[in-house]
């Protein structure tokens, strides 16, 4: 027997899990979803979405699975072609996968998130410069730029493609465009730093060499390769914001680094200069004034709170723990 309220409960429950993170949850909420209406496609697409997902839940056959049933069910759920596209590029099945992009723009409208839309531009962008056809490439990362401008890895592969072609400085361009999109995309440091290099600016590429390492050993750290100590943390993540003042992760990161080397003052000066110079950047915020009331200054805390919610008015009940609701300013 069908409990379509109920599998629509799970559903946005699983949705809800899905947006936090937590793929075992989600997965687990859209399994009931189904159980309770097999026929429910959305339940089987959002199942196929927490399959794709990088974590212990992803599992490439077990989307395809989902969202080919989903696509039995609703023929007109394009974005599960987008799902199965993704799948498939898992498989590295670039005929399949190109296949289904396809699908998916071909019946995509306005109404489906142009993120998501973005993403296929680009991975049949990716495909095009694979298969040696970088003109098309170029349009394809062109359309998903336009799309996605907060994805940087399109410009990563636009840089790819460009320097495949011998359009160095442009390369570079496109290489520099993804950093500034994410400070800490390591390839595009590795390139940059080899196309400088060939392009006689020894300053610049020694900068994001040293870059590159930095970001290398802090990737590493988190399995435990290098010293976490915040000695060594305090050390890596200050000489990354020397070198690159716009990375404003490793500004955070050094600054939380001193607090735990108990140099509160100095990371009081690294987190007041780091809003002033990010002001959309909300953990700057909430650090600076979580280290205030730590240091017993309500009225810091509450001024920080407070410039939080006038230059984040959308983000700032979100971003704050509970520790500092009481500072919001009153309505």
């Amino acid at each position: 027997m069908r409990d379509v309220e109920g599998a629509r409960a799970d559903l946005l429950r699983g949705q809800k899990h899905f947006a936090a993170g937590e793929m075992f949850e989600a997965r687990v909420a859209f399994e009931a979803a189904i159980a309770k209406d097999s026929g429910f496609a959305q339940a089987h697409f959002w199942r196929g979405r927490a399959c794709v997902v990088t974590s212990k839940e992803m599992s490439y056959s077990h989307a395809i699975e989902s969202f080919s049933r989903a696509l039995a069910l609703d023929p007109a759920l394009v974005e599960a072609h987008w799902g199965m596209g993704i799948a498939h590029m898992g498989y590295a099945d670039a005929d399949a996968a190109g296949r289904e992009f396809r699908a998916f723009l071909a019946g995509a409208t306005d109404r489906h998130a142009p993120e998501m839309r973005g993403e296929a531009e680009h991975f049949l962008g990716v495909l095009a410069r694979q298969q040696g056809d970088l003109d098309g490439a170029l349009a394809h990362f062109a359309r998903a730029q336009e799309l996605h401008p907060r994805f940087s890895d399109t410009p990563y592969e636009r840089g790819l493609a460009l320097e495949k072609a011998g359009r160095r400085e442009e390369a570079a361009a496109a290489f520099a465009a993804a950093i500034a999109i994410d400070a800490d995309h390591l390839p595009s440091h590795f390139r940059l730093s080899r196309l400088l290099r060939e392009l006689g600016r020894e300053e610049q590429a020694s900068r994001h060499e040293r870059i590159h390492r930095i970001l290398s050993l802090l990737s590493e750290d988190a399995t435990g390769r290098t010293v976490r100590a915040p000695e060594r943390r305090a050390e890596l993540f200050g000489e990354l914001a020397g070198l690159d003042p716009a990375n404003v992760r490793a500004r955070l990161e050094y600054a939380r680094a001193l607090v735990e080397l108990q140099r509160v003052d100095e990371a009081a000066l690294v987190l007041d200069e780091l809003v002033r110079a990010a002001p959309r950047f909300a953990p700057g915020y909430v650090a600076r004034a979580e280290l205030a009331l730590g240091m017993k200054d309500e009225r810091k805390a509450r001024e920080t709170v407070d410039a939080l919610a006038r230059a984040l008015p959308e983000l700032a009940v979100a971003s704050l723990p509970a520790s500092l609701h009481a500072f919001l300013p009153k309505r």
